[in-house]
């Protein structure tokens, strides 16, 4: 496996691996925020802030977020573990622009 890091202006650092063979594409933006930051009174709140990015933007409506990805045969979904908050979507590779405005919506 050939990984490539790159880090934009911005401070964003993105890994990817591109595999000539398959003509899909899998995008996760990971979040350093899980339950081992959490104090005990916030037990729980990045699992619940996981949900609530689910349920609307400004710019898109639930129903929008998730059609506007399944409508391009992908899926879109969303994991908080101790260490990270991880949102990731897959769709073929044609559809990597319109995969990336949503999910980074």
């Amino acid at each position: 496996m050939n990984y490539k890091k790159t880090i934009l202006d911005n401070g964003l650092t993105v890994i990817s691996e591109e595999i000539n063979s398959i003509r899909s594409i899998s995008i996760g933006i990971w979040v350093k925020i899980g339950g081992r930051f959490e104090h005990v009174s916030e037990h729980g709140i990045a699992h619940f802030l996981e949900h609530m990015i689910f349920k609307g933007t400004r710019k898109r409506s639930p129903l929008q977020i998730a059609r506007g990805i399944e409508s391009l045969g992908g899926n879109i979904n969303a994991f908080t573990s101790k260490e990270m908050t991880c949102y990731f979507a897959s769709t073929l590779d044609v559809y990597l622009n319109k995969t990336v405005e949503i999910l980074a919506d």
